[in-house]
């Protein structure tokens, strides 16, 4: 019995891990489409541009809302999203602040992707 119990003690960092993990992605997405309503609000974007714009909160946001078992976007989706916001970020007449904030919430959506992605590192053993 003792044993079994220090089986499921060695889980539990697991089982809430991905919770976590989830919650944080969650946040990321909210806070990317609050940066990106911010700088569109603050540009002198073409309506095409303002749209596109639209498109990729509205992807966000559902994907913000998605959980693994109910996708409301898929991944193919929430990646072209990403990447109009990041060629727009470089394009579009954004504030410098706005753009910062921007390209440093996709930096860290795409490194707490990258983290899910491979959750166990191999170790390198030094001699």
């Amino acid at each position: 019995m003792q044993r079994i119990s220090h089986l499921a003690l060695a889980f539990v960092p697991l089982l809430i891990s991905v919770p976590t993990h989830a919650q944080h992605r969650r946040e990321l997405l909210v806070r990317l489409r609050d940066d990106v309503s911010t700088a569109v609000a603050h540009s002198s974007l073409t309506e095409k541009q303002r749209q596109n714009m639209d498109r990729c909160q509205q992807t966000l946001l559902l994907a913000a809302q998605s959980r693994r078992d109910h996708k409301l976007v898929n991944d193919r989706d929430l990646q072209h999203a990403l990447k109009d916001l990041e060629k727009a970020g470089k394009d579009a007449a954004f504030r410098p602040q706005d753009r910062q904030a921007i390209e440093s919430d996709l930096r860290e959506y795409r490194r707490v992707e990258r983290n899910r992605q491979r959750p166990y590192r191999k170790r390198r053993i030094r001699s």
